[in-house]
């Protein structure tokens, strides 16, 4: 299964975040979401709701399981300590969430269309390096 933490989509004015997840950063609760698929259960935020250290054969994740580690997610999840998560994973810059929104719709399209894609980008005076990033990554697949 290929997945990756972009393709995590949190509608934030759908979706309040609540029980146990309540006041958990966004960015957080999509890294849990990205191991919970990836180690093969389904996307399901209603688990950890219920239960923020909710273990893989409930249908969260095994944090031992993961490249963070036991002592990582124990920090973050059960002692809420965001720091040790943003230190690890800093926060992305509006450009970078932009860049990430366009990666994810570039990957859907041919690459006809997603050179016209970066050529509006160019029109529009999107930064060359944003551009760039976009381009190589698209291209060099």
């Amino acid at each position: 299964m290929s997945v990756s933490e972009n393709s995590i989509k949190i509608d934030k004015e759908m979706r309040k975040f609540e029980g146990e997840l309540e006041n958990f950063p966004e960015e957080v609760i999509k890294r849990m979401l990205f191991h919970q698929v990836t180690q093969g259960n389904k996307e399901d935020l209603r688990v950890f709701e219920k239960e923020a250290i909710c273990w893989f054969e409930n249908g969260g994740f095994d944090w031992a399981n993961t490249d963070e580690g036991q002592e990582f997610w124990n920090e973050v999840i059960t002692v809420r300590d965001w720091d040790v998560f943003f230190e690890k994973y800093p926060k992305k810059t509006e450009e970078q969430q932009r860049l990430d929104e366009k990666w994810e719709e570039l990957k859907k399209r041919s690459k006809t269309e997603a050179l016209s894609i970066l050529i509006e980008l160019v029109k529009k005076d999107v930064s060359f390096e944003t551009i760039n990033k976009l381009f190589i990554v698209k291209f060099s697949l």
